[in-house]
């Protein structure tokens, strides 16, 4: 019996030291293309379908979404899914303390990275994402990774 405790003492020692010791996995969260909406005044001018949606006017359309927080804080990267045809995508990724923009001309398929430190935004900081759509333009989706 005596060693029988003595394993379990030596088991628990042992993932108590590799608990503290191995690496956390990213959290992520995902946010479908249906979560993008138009703009105040902007209409109904959106197309919902499948994984995407889509610029559905013959005119550059402002798309906005807000995006839900990492749980933990500390830095994140937000991955903007795209596609289209023609035009330029112009998107403003915000959170309370800093703005960060890109500019990306389409191609067919697309993504884009944008980054945040953590003194960017803080646990009390909301994000959210703007962009002007060329027309046929469209989202699969926004990935949040912290």
């Amino acid at each position: 019996m005596n060693s029988n405790l003595r394993k379990m003492a030596a088991g628990a020692s042992l993932l108590a030291f590799l608990a503290v010791h191995t690496t956390a996995d990213a959290a992520q969260v995902n946010v479908a293309a249906t979560a993008f909406h138009t703009q105040i005044g902007g209409g109904d001018s959106i197309m919902y379908f499948g994984s995407g949606s889509t610029n559905f006017t013959a005119v550059t359309l402002s798309m906005i979404a807000a995006l839900p927080r990492i749980p933990g804080g500390g830095a994140v990267t937000v991955f903007v899914d795209g596609y289209g045809v023609t035009g330029t995508y112009n998107c403003t990724i915000s959170s309370s303390l800093a703005s960060h923009s890109f500019s990306r001309s389409s191609v067919f398929n697309w993504t884009q990275a944008v980054n945040f430190t953590a003194a960017e935004i803080p646990s009390s900081a909301y994000l959210s994402i703007s962009c002007s759509v060329p027309s046929d333009g469209a989202f699969r989706g926004v990935t949040v990774t912290g």
